[in-house]
C-alpha cells in the first residue's frame, strides 16, 4: 500500500492506494485449427467466447 500526504487550504487528510492487479485470463478449450483458422472458424470462436462471458469473465 502506497500513503501520501494531502495539504490543501489548511485541510490536511491522507489517501492510501491498494494495487489489486489484474484477474487471471480464461482458458478457452478450442483446438488449434479452429483458434487459428481463418472466416470459417469465427463464429466458433465466437460461440465459445460469448459462452464464457456468460458466466462472468471479462478477460479471455
Amino acid at each position: 500500500m502506497k500513503s501520501s500526504m494531502s495539504v490543501a487550504l489548511g485541510v490536511r487528510g491522507r489517501r492510501w492506494a491498494v494495487e489489486i492487479g489484474d484477474p487471471p485470463n480464461e482458458r478457452v478449450a478450442l483446438t488449434l485449427d479452429v483458434l487459428m483458422g481463418g472466416h470459417d472458424t469465427y463464429p466458433t470462436c465466437q460461440e465459445a467466447v460469448r459462452a464464457i462471458r456468460g458466466r462472468g469473465v471479462h478477460r479471455v
